[in-house]
Parts: structure tokens; sequence; C-alpha cells
């Protein structure tokens, strides 16, 4: 979104979307401004008599940064859970229902050790949310065998699963991965598409993905969860072609169709 914030949440809601997954604004390195009351004030009242919602809360800065590949007792390991315990009172207060997190960047596993210590790390992470109503789903970006296994060690932490990653990493494929997940093992679903190239997003269906045979897929699999918007439609190239938020109703209704 070109906004953030109680912003974002205003315009997505005038741009007709149901919901929307947002991150941390920044988390520990700006002292946790969800948490402020007068920044919950403002968000709560763009949400105060609405269907709207707030369905995730991403804290991006574990994803970036190295933590829950390692030792929950290290040093580094005790750093990160002060963020995730963060993270959960966030979502109390905010009211929303899940917490995701994702293996990417600084946090992805590199060896057998590290995707153990992921799997124990999301147990305890998982444990944590439940004890507050929260809800941990989980974005990997491996295999199709390697994220069955995470799913079934970690107490059936759901999965959410991104249509174009397979293509982008060259890790898996998504026919292969809907049918071996299935419908009870997705939470929710990221949609952005690809160049030929695989080196940027692009309006769904003008890439490589074939978007629109993974949302049929979906469906034919009874999929009734969440879909995210998730290119960056503020940026380039998108934001060249014109008005980046008209790029966002052009998906949007591309997923309408298609599903």
């Amino acid at each position: 979104m070109p906004v953030s914030g109680p912003a974002a949440v205003r315009l997505c809601k005038k741009l007709g979307l149901d919901g929307m997954q947002m991150t941390d604004l920044g988390g520990s390195e700006r002292n946790y401004p969800l948490l402020d009351e007068r920044v919950e004030e403002l968000f709560l009242e763009e949400l105060d008599g609405t269907d709207f919602t707030i369905y995730t809360l991403h804290p991006l800065e574990i994803a970036r940064n190295p933590g829950i590949q390692f030792d929950i007792k290290s040093s580094i390991g005790q750093k990160t859970m002060e963020i995730y315990k963060k993270t959960v009172e966030t979502c109390v207060r905010y009211h929303i229902p899940t917490i995701m997190l994702a293996s990417f960047a600084g946090s992805k596993f590199q060896n057998r050790y590290e995707l153990g210590q992921t799997i124990h790390t999301l147990n305890e992470y998982s444990k944590i949310a439940q004890a507050d109503g929260v809800r941990l789903i989980y974005e990997g970006f491996s295999d199709t065998e390697t994220m069955l296994r995470i799913y079934e060690e970690t107490g059936n932490v759901k999965l959410c699963y991104d249509l174009a990653n397979p293509h982008l990493f060259g890790f898996s494929e998504p026919k292969k991965d809907i049918a071996a997940f299935g419908k009870e093992r997705i939470d929710c679903i990221h949609v952005k598409d690809c160049s030929e190239e695989m080196n940027r997003t692009c309006l769904l269906g003008e890439g490589a993905a074939d978007v629109a045979q993974s949302l049929k897929w979906m469906r034919h699999m009874g999929f009734d969860g969440w879909y995210f918007l998730e290119t960056h439609y503020n940026e380039r190239p998108l934001a060249d072609i014109g008005h980046g938020l008209d790029a966002l109703l052009a998906d949007a209704a591309f997923v309408r169709e298609h599903w």
C-alpha cells in the first residue's frame, strides 16, 4: 500500500477490500509503535462498526533477522522470543486472530540442525499464542516434503501458501504443493505473479506463475480461506504503468473472477 498504519486500513476499506495482513510497523526497531495506546486508538477507530478484518500480523523483523532457526534459549533466541511475545500482545489488543511467521532472508534455515530448531521454535511459539487465543501460521520457502514435515511436527501449525514463490525460487510447483497440502493444511494464500525473467512481480495473469490455474485448483479443493494480494503496487514497475491502486483493484477483480 502507498500508506501505512490506520490510513492503510481506511484506504483498504474505501477500495472495497474485506481485510488485510499487516506488519509490525518496525517492531522493536521503533519501540513497538502498535503498542502505543494512541496508535492503537487510531486503528480501533478505523475498525469500529465495520466488518473489515485485520486477519494476521506479520512481525517482519523476525523474518528478516536470524533467530527462529537457533536454540530458543540462546541470546539470539531470547531476543527473538521477546519480539514474538510483543507480537502476541499486539494481536490480543487489536483482536487479530493469527500471527504469520516466515522463514526467508535472515531467518531461513540452512541445514538439518536449523530446520530442527525452527520446528522446535514454532512449537513453543504456537503454545504461547494459543494461551492468548491467537493462532500461529507459517510461510516456508522450501520444497513440498520439508513443508509437510514442518506441518506434521509443529502440532498442526497451518501454512500460509504463496502461489508464485515456487516459480520465483524454484523449490516446487503449485500443483504438487496444493495436492499434497490439501485445504486442511492451508490457512491463507498469498497471491502474486512474476515476470518470465523471474526478477519482478507483475499484474496477475500477465506473468509466468499461471495464477488463474492455481486459483482454480484452490477452488476445486474447496478452500474458503483468505487471499492476500502481495504485490507491491506502489513500487516499480507497476507504479510506472499508472496509479498503483488501479493495479491493485485489477488484481482484486482477477482473484474474484477466477475464484
